[in-house]
């Protein structure tokens, strides 16, 4: 089994892989209540939106991890929509697709990696509420749940450039909500190595998964030893103005 960054899982067999969400990615969405399924025969591109899901909480949409023909949709969720939230990544898939190009599995997170990704990852907080994930002087940041809740439904994101230099504490890039607009600094220094191109598809992952999904950049840090003036996670969420 593996996983896309936007967690919907693909369990592979013989050119062939069966489709869902994450565990995870169900308990943020809570309550699931209807699944749009895709279209049989249908054919799609590695990252392509493929499905919809709401749930009590939102509505999000499902983009399939590989490029390839959708061969079969799970048509029981139409008659039991439980089964999606009680085994997301079993009885709960969404559909089976052949795979044009395996080769895109490599782009994938394995299963155990995924599973393990939570535990090894150290989050802090600067004090402008962008916060970053650190794992082997690598950063991916992003702005605060509390950051996106006072700006209001986020609709632009101006990201920043692969391979740009920053300074801890430079605007790096600038969001723009229905209440107003506003720049993003660099909790850190380093160099830019990715940023978020799907918030240019679906600018609604960073108002409905800020700290997760809705990331902004990925950043190497050139003096790791700047995270030490940041708020370690548990701190942050400890402060009375973040409950």
């Amino acid at each position: 089994m593996y996983y896309s960054e936007l967690h919907e899982w693909i369990q592979i067999e013989k050119g062939r892989g069966k489709v869902g969400i994450s565990k995870r990615a169900q308990k943020k969405l809570d309550m699931i209540i209807h699944v749009q399924l895709p279209i049989v025969g249908q054919r799609v591109k590695c990252g392509e939106k493929i499905a919809k899901l709401e749930s009590t909480k939102s509505a999000v949409d499902i983009y399939s991890p590989v490029s390839g023909t959708i061969v079969k949709v799970n048509e029981v969720l139409k008659e039991d929509i439980r089964l999606i939230n009680d085994f997301p990544e079993e009885e709960g898939y969404i559909f089976e697709i052949t795979l044009a190009h395996p080769e895109e599995v490599k782009k994938l997170i394995p299963q155990a990696k995924y599973l393990h990704r939570e535990n090894t990852l150290h989050m802090y907080y600067s004090e402008s509420h962008e916060w970053i994930q650190i794992e082997k002087e690598r950063g991916r940041v992003g702005i605060s749940k509390r950051a996106q809740k006072e700006l209001g439904a986020i609709i632009y994101v101006q990201l920043p450039i692969v391979g740009q230099g920053v300074k801890c504490g430079e605007e790096v890039a600038v969001l723009e909500s229905t209440k107003s607009a506003i720049d993003i600094y660099s909790p850190v220094s380093g160099t830019i190595v990715k940023v978020n191109k799907n918030l240019k598809k679906d600018v609604a992952l960073i108002n409905d998964f800020p700290e997760e999904e809705g990331y902004i950049f990925e950043i190497t840090l050139t003096h790791p030893e700047e995270v030490k003036k940041l708020i370690p996670q548990a701190k942050y969420l400890s402060r009375k103005d973040n409950t």
